[in-house]
C-alpha cells in the first residue's frame, strides 16, 4: 500500500431518490484480486444526475454512489495481483462494468449480458464519486503517465463509439445523423468520419455549441429546442436529412442516454433513417424507451418503423477488455482526439453545479475527487 493513506474517504452518496450528500466513510481495503485506486476523474453522465435527482432509482434501493466511467492511480493491491502488472503509481483506467471475460456474451463483446452477471458501477454498485474505490484487477487498463486524466477519461465512450459505430457498418460516402453533443456521442462522430461517412449531421439542444461537433468532423449542426414546436422541428430536420441523401433517410443514426435534455432519440431516429439503414443506441439505461413515458402512440410508431423499414437496431452496452486497451492506445498516440479539451476538472464538492449543466446539455464536465 501506498504512504500516508487517508483513514477516512470522502464520498457522494444517494441515500434515496432525490437525496444525495458528501459524508465521510471508512477506507476501503482490496480484496485479494482488487487493486486500490485514488479516484483522479470521473465523468458526469445521465445515470449520477438522475440518480442525484430522483429520476431514477438504484436497483437494489440502497444508498450507492454514483460514477460510471473513472481513472486513477493505484495506490494498493490486494494479495493475489501481480503486482509487476500494476505497481503502486501506475495510472489506470476502469471498465465501466464488470463481466467474466469468458462467457458466450463476453466474447462477443456483449458484457452487459455476461452469464456470470454484469454490474454497472454507480448503478449496481459503489462508482467513481468517491477519493477511493477498489476494483477487480481485470476491470483496469493502464497508460501512459503522459496521457491527461482528461483524455483518458474518454476511454471507455470511445469504446462503446468504436463497437456501435463499426457494427453499423458505416460505407464511404454514407449520411450520419447523430443526437447531441456529449462525450460518446462526438466520439460518434469521429468514428464515423473515420470510417468515411460524407455527411454527418448533429442535433444538440439550445445550450449546445456547434464548435465541437464541427471540429470533430460534423457537416451539419441543428438546434433543437425541447420548448419549440416539436412537430415544426422535426420537419425542418426532416428537410435537411431528405436533401443530403436524395430523399432516402439518414444510413444511420446514433443517440445515446446522456445526449442532453430535450433532443430527439428513438422515436425521431426510426422516421429518419432510410429503409435498411442502422440505428445505434449507447448505454440507453432501463425505462430510457419505456412505452408509457412515451405515449402508446409513439412506441406503436417505433415498432411499426422497426419492422415496416427493417431497421437493424444495435444496442451497446458493454465491450470487450480488448477494445477498451485498443482505445486507449488510440488516446496515447494522438489518434483520437474531441479538439477543444473537456472542461476544466471541478471538486467533489461541486457535484451539484456540475451536475445542473449536464443536466442543460453540457456533458462534456468531470469532477477530481482530489481537488
Amino acid at each position: 500500500m501506498e504512504d500516508g493513506l487517508p483513514d477516512r474517504n470522502l464520498c457522494l452518496v444517494v441515500h434515496s431518490a432525490g437525496n444525495a450528500s458528501l459524508m465521510q466513510r471508512p477506507m476501503p481495503s482490496p480484496g485479494p484480486m482488487q487493486l486500490l485506486i485514488r479516484v483522479e476523474a470521473v465523468r458526469v453522465q445521465a445515470i449520477p444526475v438522475a440518480l442525484a435527482d430522483g429520476t431514477l432509482v438504484a436497483p437494489s434501493g440502497k444508498p450507492i454512489v454514483p460514477g460510471q466511467e473513472f481513472c486513477g492511480v493505484v495506490v494498493g493491491a490486494g494479495s493475489s495481483v501481480d503486482r509487476t502488472d500494476f505497481p503502486i503509481g501506475t495510472k489506470v483506467a476502469v471498465a465501466p462494468r464488470s463481466f467474466c471475460e469468458s462467457c458466450y456474451y463476453c466474447e462477443r463483446g456483449q458484457t452487459n449480458l455476461c452469464e456470470m452477471g454484469a454490474e454497472l458501477f454507480g448503478w449496481h454498485v459503489d462508482g467513481g464519486y468517491q477519493q477511493y474505490v477498489c476494483v477487480s484487477h481485470r476491470l483496469c487498463q493502464s497508460f501512459d503517465k503522459n496521457v491527461s486524466w482528461k483524455q483518458a477519461i474518454l476511454a471507455p465512450s470511445a469504446a462503446a463509439a468504436s463497437y456501435g459505430m463499426t457494427k453499423a457498418s458505416i460505407l464511404p460516402g454514407d449520411t450520419v445523423l447523430v443526437f447531441g453533443t456529449n462525450v460518446c456521442s462526438l466520439m460518434g462522430i469521429v468514428f464515423s468520419r473515420g470510417l468515411g461517412a460524407e455527411s454527418i449531421c448533429v442535433v444538440g439542444s439550445p445550450g449546445a455549441s456547434p464548435q465541437q461537433a464541427l471540429s470533430c468532423g460534423a457537416t451539419k449542426f441543428v438546434h433543437w429546442d425541447p420548448s419549440g414546436d416539436e412537430g415544426q422541428q422535426y420537419q425542418n430536420l426532416r428537410a435537411v436529412i431528405l436533401e443530403e441523401t436524395d430523399g432516402r433517410g439518414a444510413d444511420a443514426v446514433m443517440f445515446a442516454s446522456d445526449h442532453g435534455t430535450g433532443v430527439p432519440d428513438m422515436y425521431v431516429a426510426v422516421r429518419l433513417v432510410r429503409p435498411g439503414g442502422c440505428i445505434v443506441g449507447v448505454r440507453v439505461w432501463e425505462g430510457a424507451a419505456d412505452a408509457d413515458a412515451l405515449g402508446g402512440e409513439k412506441a406503436a410508431c417505433i415498432v411499426e418503423k422497426l419492422h415496416s423499414k427493417d431497421i437493424r437496431y444495435i444496442s451497446v452496452k458493454g465491450f470487450s477488455m480488448s477494445l477498451f486497451e485498443q482505445a486507449l492506445r488510440w488516446i496515447e498516440g494522438g489518434l483520437l482526439s474531441l479538439g477543444p479539451d473537456v472542461e476544466d476538472c471541478l471538486p467533489l464538492n461541486a457535484w451539484d453545479e456540475v451536475h445542473k449543466k449536464g443536466a442543460e446539455g453540457i456533458s462534456t464536465c468531470i469532477l477530481c475527487p482530489q481537488l
